[in-house]
């Protein structure tokens, strides 16, 4: 198992928050991504691309779609895991071509997309590329 990163030790004791977009307080797991990128000195996508839970379908499926959003068929560092889950959408961090990092209610974990809890929810990888 790929090991957390050394930037990102300092998100492992973080709770999660349902919305949460501020680490004090709790993240969600686009709250966490968003600081992991950060952390790891990447430009970090805007606060409002998903917020409550009922926008949040929507919310996915025209941000990926939108110019900043680029799918990957070769995951590295950074990019965004994306999963549906039955309560929605899911998020996590790559951490290199097949470990991601995520934050649920279970806590900070890694987790290997080839492991069939997460290969079958599986949405796609996904590079943020700010436009000018």
């Amino acid at each position: 198992m790929t090991p957390l990163p050394l930037e990102l030790t300092r998100l492992a004791g973080v709770r999660y928050l349902d919305n949460g977009r501020d680490a004090a307080s709790g993240l969600d797991c686009w709250g966490f991504y968003r600081e992991a990128r950060r952390a790891l000195g990447l430009s970090v996508p805007p606060p409002n691309l998903i917020g409550e839970r009922s926008l949040r379908d929507r919310a996915f499926r025209e941000g990926m779609s939108s110019p900043e959003w680029r799918r990957e068929d070769h995951p590295g560092r950074g990019m965004l895991a994306l999963f549906r889950t039955p309560l929605g959408h899911h998020c996590g961090l790559m951490l290199d071509g097949v470990a991601f990092a995520h934050l649920s209610r279970q806590g900070l974990r890694v987790s290997d997309l080839g492991d069939p809890r997460w290969a079958r929810i599986h949405i796609g990888v996904y590079d943020y590329v700010p436009q000018p």
